[in-house]
């Protein structure tokens, strides 16, 4: 049973979890190919590329997940989606039925996630979230905890969740429904681009079930190399073992000072450079993604134009004091009774 209890996946909630990928055994689908890397270290990412089928829970798990669910359940995802593209990410489908009970769709055409819920009355609730997805050249993630009574959203670590109001959510959907990723029961409206986790939480997740200190940025994309690309080339400047060219030459030619001399490089220079480099990828990283660090630039850019305008006065009344006080000086000078100079 892929049920089990475990920490999260990338951080320390202990909680009841389900991997969608396995619930499905995604390595026997055809049409998905496994992807050499993703944005996480060490956990396999996929890529849908056309119309598959096979990504419906097997009805023993749909039925222990029937069970499980106690008024809550997070839905976590982190992926990248094909531009133009309306798919499914998670639905719970009842036969016979016009509508689904319970489904998570991404719109990146419309730039939205769309919340479909059945209510304890029977009628349907539909909800619009913002959709991350939508810039398409990224891996992103996102979390979608659901409560019979609210739905709170998290997208990637630089922004704040969305919170919205539901009413009454039913979690208990008949016995026959059936569960599906990625796709809807009848294998339409099928995912486009590439996934690397897809897991189920059963409860009500209340933080990002992810770390925000990772060493990648956010939405930073780690492609894997395709075949035509070939093995990496190597450095230039690094001569493999037993190579003798005109470089090794030289450099037995310098002598003991003549390298140490070299070597030094003015400390302050290196650390400028390298401190530039990081400033500039970081927030080349960020600005896309984070309307905080938009709003702290035109602050700092404000702040800027009031520090300029405060020394431009500072200088003016530098001057006026000089002037004053050379006129001060003068008239002291030509006193008779002061017979002390001016300075």
């Amino acid at each position: 049973m892929e049920v089990r209890e475990s920490r999260g996946l990338e951080s320390g909630i202990e909680e009841k979890e389900v991997d969608m990928f396995n619930a499905v055994d995604i390595k026997t689908v055809r049409g998905v190919k496994k992807l050499r890397k993703g944005i996480l270290p060490d956990v396999p990412a996929y890529r849908f590329r056309r119309e598959v089928h096979g990504l419906q829970f097997p009805a023993d798990i749909a039925a222990r997940l029937r069970h499980d669910v106690r008024g809550a359940l997070t839905m976590h995802f982190v992926g990248k989606q094909n531009k133009r593209t309306d798919s499914v990410l998670f639905s719970v489908d009842v036969p016979g039925a016009s509508s689904p009970w319970l489904r998570l769709s991404s719109d990146v055409k419309h730039k939205l996630l769309r919340l479909q819920a059945t209510i304890k009355d029977g009628r349907r609730q539909t909800l619009t979230l913002p959709n991350a997805f939508v810039d398409h050249k990224h891996w992103h993630k996102v979390a979608l905890a659901i409560n019979t009574t609210h739905v709170r959203m998290y997208i990637d670590c630089v922004q704040d969740h969305v919170s919205k109001e539901l009413t009454g959510v039913d979690f208990a959907w008949p016995e026959n429904a059936s569960v599906s990723i990625l796709q809807d029961s009848h294998g339409g409206n099928s995912f486009k681009g590439s996934m690397q986790v897809a897991t189920l939480y059963l409860r009500n997740v209340k933080q990002k079930p992810w770390l925000c200190n990772e060493t990648e940025k956010p939405g930073q994309d780690t492609p894997s190399r395709s075949k035509n690309q070939g093995a990496p080339r190597a450095n230039n400047n690094v001569e493999m073992k037993g190579q003798r060219g005109p470089q090794k030459a030289a450099r037995d030619k310098l002598t003991a000072a003549d390298r140490q001399k070299a070597a030094e490089v003015p400390a302050g220079v290196l650390t400028m450079k390298n401190w530039k480099g990081l400033i500039e990828n970081d927030l080349m990283g960020m600005l896309d993604h984070s309307p905080r660090i938009v709003e702290y630039q035109h602050t700092m850019e404000a702040l800027r134009i009031e520090v300029e305008k405060l020394k431009t006065k500072n200088e003016a009344l530098t001057r006026r004091v000089t002037s004053l006080e050379t006129c001060e000086c003068q008239q002291r000078a030509a006193s008779p009774c002061l017979s002390q100079p001016c300075l």
